[in-house]
């Protein structure tokens, strides 16, 4: 808009503009929800009013399913309302929009309300892939085909039998964290809360590991001193690993001699012939590797007792 100003009987002329908007009037309004019919029964459906033009418009929601019409929000600025339906059926809904002053305009929508289907089928999965190291954290997670009230129950098998890793709860989730290696089989079971049956998904073969060897310890059951020809147990002991070997040595100080060669047996039995001061070893290695792991002790053996 301009304005143009000017002494009578002068052409000199002052001017002033000024930018204004004008929105036309109200014309019409659409009603839409966030979500498709059909739709589930307690279930929150998000209402929105589109509206065409129109300056300071009101709008006010009904539904109804049959000819009785209940308000869902009184008249009021807010384009948006939530409906949360609880009951099954067909209903209409309505958004009544009107502008200060100006003619009111409808719309209507057609939704149908249904009740939950029931599990159909469930999958599970795992974040991480077979093999696994014992102690490893493996999230599993369970995605069922329909269900509303769904219940789950997480069972483990390692050849000798499932074994419930938890009983039927609402979390389709669950952290496993394996202590033992084996070829683990998992299951879950999916149903509704207070159904006599269920729908289930396996994952099979999923193998879990020791961790790599990495320690061995060399001990035996009786102490340093010994006598000659006693009988002396070492026992190896590894950290970590899946398959081990051993070798066990002793070194009089004229060098190493083998007394029990590669083998998975953990346990050695030694005599010594002579009374003198020993270093026992024991190697150890993966099944099938090259790269040994050893520990050694000293042990003093005595002479007999005259």
């Amino acid at each position: 808009m301009k304005v143009s100003a000017r002494e009578v009987g002068t052409t000199r002329e002052f001017s002033a503009t000024r930018t204004c908007i004008v929105t036309p009037a109200l014309s019409a309004v659409t009603l839409k929800s966030a979500s498709a019919s059909p739709v589930i029964v307690n279930t929150p459906v998000e209402l929105t009013a589109i509206p065409v033009g129109g300056n300071e418009v009101s709008y006010k929601f009904k539904c109804a399913d049959g000819a009785n019409w209940k308000q869902l929000q009184d008249e009021t600025l807010l384009s948006d309302c939530t409906w949360t339906p609880t009951s099954v059926g067909t209903f209409t809904l309505r958004v009544t929009a009107t502008e200060t002053g100006g003619k009111a305009y409808e719309s209507t929508l057609k939704i149908v309300v249904e009740k939950p289907q029931a599990v159909t089928d469930v999958a599970l999965q795992a974040d991480e892939t077979s093999p696994q190291t014992c102690l490893s954290l493996i999230a599993l997670s369970a995605t069922p085909v329909h269900g509303m009230n769904v219940e789950y129950r997480f069972e483990t098998n390692v050849g000798n039998g499932w074994k419930p890793l938890r009983d039927y709860g609402p979390d389709n989730h669950l952290m496993w964290c394996p202590v033992a290696p084996g070829h683990y089989s998992l299951r879950v079971t999916a149903g509704e809360v207070g159904a006599t049956s269920g729908h289930s998904a396996i994952i099979n073969d999923f193998y879990i590991t020791n961790p790599p060897l990495s320690s061995v310890t060399l001990q035996s059951p009786v102490t340093s001193p010994q006598r000659q020809n006693d009988e002396i147990t070492l026992v190896a002991m590894p950290t970590g690993g899946t398959r081990i070997e051993y070798q066990f040595q002793v070194n009089d100080g004229q060098g190493w001699t083998t007394i029990q060669k590669y083998s998975e047996e953990n346990t050695c039995n030694w005599r010594a012939k002579e009374a003198t001061s020993y270093t026992l070893m024991v190697n150890a290695r993966e099944v099938g590797s090259r790269e040994e792991i050893a520990m050694a002790i000293p042990f003093q053996i005595q002479p007999l007792a005259k």
